[in-house]
């Protein structure tokens, strides 16, 4: 129940401005909605067994803030933990487990993720609960206006259980990962793909899983161009033009050294109604609807001449007003995003200069509205510089302003293309910026998946002006090294010790790690391993026994992982 935006709203505001409040009385709502769809699943179950269901069903072993996943000697059960209790509820394997526990195979888990870089789409599953069975099929469709095409099997042999899972997930591990990589030459950038799996049974039956799209990489942004208007007839009244031209003076349609024509009202980002407390808003005449718009730039587009905007090859927005005698606007909002180089993780934010602003919109079209970047005097135009840094803790946002203009706040946006459309608000209303720098990880990053992230910059007197998309992933080597929980944990015949060697201890070189098991008193009972690693995950199986190959005897051990410089010690608990 962490940071949940509550109903507890602000009825003097135009409903935007909610709580957002912690605690089990935030919790307790959402596990009791999925209570409910477990109980819809299957009518029959009863409390208890729901429970059961939402604790066996859940992401075992999650960190938390009261610190990493340890072992709780006085649990039943090796996957409760006193920092995150049985972890996080997956209410779709719940739903499974609830619908049918007892024959199949249980995909609780698919995804396919794009990897252009490495010339292929990896498609990713995880089961839950696995009954025997034959094995896996791979389907692959083209994208049609939105949705699948027809599907054609990709996949030559049959995906066979490898790692095998097994049907119980009661005190036991409930999560087997599958990936398919999808080498096909024929994938062309920038296209969407779908793809779908199906598992078959012992009878050579087929059962389908829901189908997932993919969008092949893209072509990398060299620049972006933000623009707001506040109008509410825009694609019957206006005209819009953006461009650079040398001689400031864009002139006729065609005329300048580089234009392209604005959006219409379906192709925006989005749009807000905006709430009559403003000084400068008014009836739907002088327009209460504020539009989004952005255009991207490729390298396909031969605009590099003209980046960035200066005085030399200014960029402008032109914005004609003739058509509704009875509708009027104004442009609030002209920015520029230009990319340090193609599709990179970092760049700076140009704003036109000109005042003021907002610009009411000129009725009858003889005089249009045209914003610079830069105005005529060469008047510095660059805002501030948006960066994606890849950190041990997930993906590190930074924002930096060229000046001390001190702007209210930021909102920060996620997605897995260049389109502004696909994203995902990250943040939850403004955040504050302290002086000229905010910082802003996303923890929630996925690994070895490109995302595109925005910003917005928001001033103290309501204006706005967008950055991005700068591009990057989280590889799997920019984890920290450490060494995850042992499971199953209380030990009764065998246990999977597995570690991560992460950037920091294996970045240039391999490093020693050790593995050894010590009794209470410290005294060495088994060496696990002692190997030298490069970065990357790794796993080891041991069999319960000493160093004299003797079955260890019931009780409390310890698991002591070195890595370089880097030491951590677990609690092992053997059980006969």
């Amino acid at each position: 129940g962490a940071g949940v935006l509550s109903a507890n709203g602000d009825f003097t505001s135009d409903g935007s401005n909610y709580s957002q409040l912690s605690g089990t009385s935030m919790a307790c709502p959402h596990a009791a909605g999925c209570a409910a769809l477990v109980r819809q699943a299957n009518p029959s179950l009863t409390p208890p067994q729901v429970r059961t269901i939402l604790q066996n069903t859940a992401e075992h072993f999650l960190p938390s803030v009261k610190g990493p996943f340890r072992t709780y000697a006085g649990s039943t059960d090796p996957n409760y933990d006193p920092g995150s209790g049985w972890g996080l509820i997956d209410v779709y394997a719940a739903c499974k487990e609830a619908l049918d526990a007892s024959s199949g195979v249980q995909v609780v888990q698919f995804r396919p993720i794009a990897q252009p870089a490495s010339s292929r789409i990896d498609v990713t599953w995880v089961t839950q609960r696995e009954y025997p069975f034959l094995g896996f099929n791979v389907y692959r469709a083209p994208d049609v206006a939105g949705a699948p095409g027809a599907f054609v099997r990709i996949n030559p042999l049959l995906v066979t259980p490898s790692p095998a899972g097994d049907p119980i997930i009661q005190n036991d591990d409930n999560r087997t990962p599958y990936t398919y990589q999808d080498n096909d030459p024929s994938l062309a950038l920038g296209n969407t793909y779908w793809y779908r799996i199906e598992w078959i049974d012992l009878t050579a039956m087929a059962h389908l899983e829901l189908p997932a799209p993919a969008i092949y990489g893209f072509a990398p942004r060299v620049a972006t161009v933000f623009y707001r208007i506040v109008h509410n007839a825009p694609d019957n009244d206006l005209f819009v033009r953006i461009g650079t031209d040398a001689m400031y003076m864009p002139g006729s349609l065609g005329s300048a050294d580089f234009e392209v024509q604005g959006l219409s009202e379906g192709l925006q980002d989005s749009a807000v109604v905006v709430f009559p407390t403003p000084a400068n808003t008014g009836t739907s005449t002088i327009g209460t609807i504020d539009h989004y718009w952005s255009i991207g730039f490729t390298v396909s587009d031969n605009i590099g001449g003209f980046l960035p905007p200066t005085v030399a090859h200014p960029w402008f927005l032109q914005v004609t007003d003739g058509g509704f005698v009875n509708r009027t606007g104004r442009v609030s909002a002209f920015s520029m995003f230009v990319n340090d180089s193609p599709g990179s993780a970092g760049g700076t934010i140009y704003v036109t200069n000109h005042q003021p602003m907002p610009q009411p919109t000129i009725e009858g079209g003889a005089a249009p509205v045209t914003l610079w970047i830069p105005e005529e005097s060469p008047v510095p135009v660059a805002f501030a510089r948006f960066e994606a840094l890849t950190a041990s803790d997930g993906i590190r946002l930074v924002l930096e302003m060229t000046d001390d203009s001190n702007p209210a706040g930021a909102r920060i946006w996620r997605g897995t293309s260049t389109d502004f459309k696909e994203r995902q608000e990250l943040t939850t209303g403004v955040l504050p910026i302290d002086g000229r720098r905010l910082e802003y990880v996303d923890v929630g990053a996925a690994e070895e998946v490109d995302y595109s992230y925005w910003i917005e910059v928001v001033d103290r007197e309501g204006a706005s002006f967008m950055a991005g998309p700068v591009t990057t992933r989280l590889s799997t080597r920019t984890r920290p090294t450490m060494a995850m929980p042992v499971y199953p944990n209380p030990v009764a015949h065998s246990a999977t010790f597995r570690y991560l060697i992460g950037t920091e201890s294996g970045a240039s070189s391999a490093v020693p790690v050790s593995l050894t098991l010590h009794d209470i008193q410290g005294r060495l009972v088994r060496n696990l391993a002692s190997e030298t690693k490069p970065a990357g995950d790794y796993e080891m199986t041991w069999d319960g026994r000493d160093n004299s190959g003797r079955r260890l005897p019931a009780g409390v051990y310890y698991y002591l992982f070195r890595a370089g410089s880097i030491t951590s010690t677990s609690k092992v608990i053997v059980v006969n």
